[in-house]
């Protein structure tokens, strides 16, 4: 559980802590504060769009299998964004970050379901 609770933090802070470096973002890339904004938008956006369809897998393939590919999804996603030097590339990096964001909350959700009950 407590290895769970450390992946969701982290999958929030992934989401959050954009939001005060948006001007740094903007400035380094060289881009204005509206497009700097999408590096947000793409990450929210495709959390809401893929969630229901990494839940739907979840139930599919099984929870564990979709739980390591979002993993391996994130990090490839956390590479990208920290090698790239250009606007699009880092918001293909975002969308890649964003569908695990979304998907943080189902595995503490299945592996409550598939505890004992109490007593």
């Amino acid at each position: 559980m407590l290895t769970l609770a450390l992946a969701v933090t982290t999958l929030s802070l992934l989401q959050s802590l954009v939001v005060p470096m948006l001007p740094v973002i903007a400035e380094q890339l060289g881009v204005g504060a509206g497009a700097a904004g999408w590096v947000l938008t793409a990450n929210l956006l495709a959390a809401a769009v893929l969630t229901p369809v990494i839940g739907r897998l979840g139930d599919t393939l099984g929870e564990r299998r979709v739980v390591l590919g979002v993993l391996v999804v994130i990090s490839v996603g956390t590479l990208l964004a920290v090698l790239t030097t250009s606007l699009p590339l880092l918001l293909v990096a975002r969308v890649l970050q964003g569908p695990p964001t979304g998907c943080s909350r189902c595995p503490s959700r299945s592996c409550a379901a598939s505890c004992p009950p109490p007593g």
